[in-house]
């Protein structure tokens, strides 16, 4: 199913997808809702997180040092779940009925924060191969554990993002 993205109040975008809103571009991120658990929204971030990756480079719009084969780490800070990637924050999951975004029920998602040299348009173009990476893979919660760590300790600073 293609993705349509309509421009939101807040100067970014809503996705639209199979009638109904999946996720957004805002700001410095792009995100996806509609996943059953957050385990099912932390394998969706992945699979994602590795589509970015591909893109950015192919795009040759990648920071440096930036890798997909690295171990994600997810980090409880208070309410948010930071994911982090050698140390840094490269997203959140987003916990049932926190979405920036409407959605007619609460579901689980994540969002990815865009490189730097990510602008507006791009991440439209992004978005669509992030939304086609998942509807190619089987998002059901069992993510490779081998790749996910949950630290409790030393909470990452919502500042960090």
């Amino acid at each position: 199913m293609s993705l349509t993205a309509y421009s939101s109040d807040s100067d970014g975008y809503v996705l639209h997808a199979h009638g109904r809103t999946i996720g957004w571009i805002e700001g410095r991120g792009v995100g996806f809702v509609g996943f059953g658990s957050a385990g099912d929204a932390l394998s969706a971030a992945l699979v994602a997180h590795t589509a970015l990756v591909r893109w950015t480079v192919r795009e040759q719009l990648a920071e440096r040092g930036e890798r997909s084969d690295s171990e994600i780490i997810v980090r409880p800070d208070g309410a948010e779940e930071w994911l982090l990637l050698d140390g840094r924050p490269v997203g959140r999951l987003i916990a049932a009925g926190r979405a920036p975004v409407t959605t007619t029920e609460p579901s689980f998602g994540f969002e990815l924060f865009l490189p730097r040299r990510v602008g507006p348009v791009a991440a439209l173009g992004l978005a669509h191969v992030i939304h086609h990476r998942l509807n190619e893979h089987d998002v059901d919660g069992d993510a490779d554990r081998a790749t996910i760590r949950r630290r409790p300790d030393r909470p990452a600073s919502s500042a960090a993002r």
